[in-house]
């Protein structure tokens, strides 16, 4: 492919990119893409998706999943380049009449896009002012991605940083990807139902994120939230006794939720508040190695901030329920 910023080809493809900039002007900071030459080396490419869609892969490949549904928005600059989207009345379209025409045809893509995503918008911008000097951007060669942060450019000595897609990350047999933290503008008690109910049927499943960045109560509320309707969600938890219970004996049923859920070894917090609680109200009826469980549990968990306090809202320390967490009982008696 020629690289000439006045190449036709290259005109117009980055016309198409200019686009898609001014789609998020209009607050579509969400509208991504991923970018490749063709098997040949002759034609660039270009598939439009939500970011929320796109990660990379272990070998620098960006791949995208069916979370967010879609339309088809894929373009070749095969040929004259300025079909866009194979749409034979888009040729002599400005940039900016491309972006609507854009709007018109993909709905659920522009709806998907909604949103801010600074990171995002500041990387396009960066890799537009490298395109129109002649360099469209190529996220991998057919054998994969570059490493240290960067993709490849249709300009073989030229590369660029890397999109900030999230990267794929694994323990053990288990792939997945941290999760965007949500919004807390409504309730923040089910901000994180919509992310655990996508992890039924999620071929990449993007896990909740420990939100080690913020010392906000509500963030950290709405995150033990989510773990505790994650045991009811997912596990079938159905009291605070029986999640003990479990965890005393180490069950692989628990195996994914200490995955997410002790990432930073936060774990402990949330056995702890558990087993004060169910010292308090079970203790009679809980086998000896529970009981056992939860007085370690607490004694480890006071031991490690006797001297330094926790840095975070916890649902341990600051009262017997300090960040007001739905009980088991409750969501087995709502459902």
């Amino acid at each position: 492919m020629t690289t000439e910023k006045n190449n036709p080809i290259i005109r117009r493809s980055v016309r198409l990119l200019h686009a898609v900039q001014e789609l998020h002007k209009q607050g579509f900071h969400n509208l991504a893409c991923i970018c490749v030459m063709s098997p040949s080396g002759t034609d660039w490419r270009i598939r439009l998706h939500p970011f929320q869609n796109l990660y990379f892969d272990e070998d620098g490949f960006v791949q995208s999943t069916k979370m967010l549904k879609h339309e088809r928005a894929n373009h070749s600059s095969a040929k004259e380049g300025n079909c866009y989207f194979g749409w034979v009345d888009a040729k002599d379209l400005t940039a900016k009449e491309l972006a609507e025409r854009i709007k018109e045809r993909f709905p659920e893509l522009i709806a998907a896009s909604v949103g801010e995503n600074y990171a995002f918008v500041g990387w396009f911008t960066h890799m537009l002012g490298v395109a129109e000097r002649g360099a469209l951007p190529v996220f991998s060669s057919e054998f994969g991605g570059l490493a240290g942060g960067m993709v490849f450019t249709s300009v073989s000595d030229l590369q660029l940083p890397a999109p900030p897609y999230p990267v794929i990350m694994s323990s053990g047999k288990i792939r997945f990807l941290w999760a965007e933290e949500p919004s807390l503008k409504n309730d923040w008690h089910t901000a994180y139902q919509p992310i655990i109910n996508a992890l039924k049927d999620s071929r990449v499943p993007r896990f909740p994120k420990y939100p080690s960045h913020s010392n906000d109560l509500f963030v950290h509320g709405a995150y033990w939230e989510g773990a505790v309707y994650y045991l009811h969600a997912i596990l079938g938890f159905e009291s605070e006794t029986e999640y003990i219970e479990s965890r005393a004996s180490q069950a692989e049923r628990l195996s994914v939720f200490s995955t997410i859920f002790d990432s930073e070894g936060q774990l402990d917090l949330l056995d702890a508040y558990f087993s004060r609680v169910v010292l308090k109200e079970s203790r009679s009826r809980l086998n000896h190695k529970a009981q056992q469980f939860c007085q370690q549990t607490i004694e480890r968990v006071e031991a490690t901030y006797r001297l330094k306090p926790c840095r975070f809202p916890n649902p341990y320390f600051g009262g017997n329920n300090p960040l007001h967490l739905t009980r088991l009982e409750y969501f087995s008696g709502s459902t």
